[in-house]
């Protein structure tokens, strides 16, 4: 009876069996490796038990577990002593300090962004000047209004240069660089102007760079060394600037378009009376 039991027992195995490809056991395999190593590697730290057959598996991490229990108890009773915080004591000292940090300032600050008004790239105060004008910008809804904005603020910019210049103060990268990425935003902000606006800020800007131009030409007769290469540079910048104004007056359903989809790359098939770079640089 048995042996009939155990035929029939193996005939609906071997009728249900499917045909296992060999890859599918060693990626099982590996699998299991990489848990039984997890496995090892957690509970490394922990002294192995005597050898104990008796000892069942679940048993064996039953006691592991209790000893890692307990060594993370121990370990957080020693962060509580090292660092003490009763009833959300530490963050409160922290929004008290805020406050009479704040309290403090706010008096003064006036009185800090008038000082900021005249500082230059490298001083102190300058970046409580740009903040400033990021904050007055973004009071701003109208697209054709904000690009006339930053424009003045590009006007600044230039004279910043130029007055680092003629006092023979080195003229940070960082200077050249934020002038001509606000030139550009101009351009940004124009093309999503309404027509009559996106007209007015190109006529604008064409004539600002022009003037751009002269004055960094003017300086250039003065400078020398690493000044008078930066001063170049963005004289550089500011007639590729130009081409794209340029286009964009021939053309502005495709300088609308380029500029909308963040892709002023397309208004590079102008030729370059600079040389072999692009017309739009960074």
């Amino acid at each position: 009876m048995g042996s009939i039991y155990r035929n029939s027992k193996r005939q609906r195995a071997e009728r249900h069996s499917v045909d296992v490809p060999h890859s599918l056991y060693k990626n099982v395999d590996q699998k299991l490796l990489g848990t039984a190593q997890t496995v090892a590697h957690f509970f490394s730290d922990l002294e192995i038990p005597d050898a104990n057959l008796n000892m069942s598996r679940g048993r064996f991490l039953g006691v592991a577990k209790q000893k890692r229990d307990s060594a993370l108890r121990r370990l957080m009773q020693v962060k509580k002593r090292r660092y003490p915080v009763k009833d959300g004591k530490l963050a409160w000292q922290f929004v008290v300090v805020v406050v009479v940090v704040t309290l403090m300032l706010f008096p003064v600050r006036g009185q800090m962004i008038v000082a900021a008004k005249d500082s230059l790239p490298g001083d102190a105060l300058y970046l409580v000047k740009l903040a400033t004008e990021n904050s007055t910008v973004d009071f701003i809804e109208v697209p054709g209004v904000k690009a006339l904005l930053i424009l003045s603020f590009t006007d600044d910019r230039i004279d910043e240069i130029i007055t680092l210049s003629e006092g023979k103060r080195e003229i940070p990268l960082s200077a050249i660089y934020r002038t001509h990425r606000l030139l550009n935003t101009v351009l940004s902000y124009a093309a999503w102007a309404a027509e009559d606006d996106m007209a007015t800020a190109l006529d604008e800007v064409t004539q600002h760079i022009q003037i751009y131009v002269q004055l960094l030409e003017q300086a250039k007769t003065g400078a020398a060394g690493d000044n008078r290469v930066r001063l170049s540079d963005m004289q550089g910048r500011c007639l590729r600037l130009q081409l794209i104004v340029t286009a964009a007056t021939m053309e502005p359903d495709v300088f609308r378009d380029a500029y909308r989809a963040g892709m002023p790359e397309r208004l590079t098939t102008l030729s370059d009376p600079l040389g072999s770079d692009p017309v739009f640089l960074d």
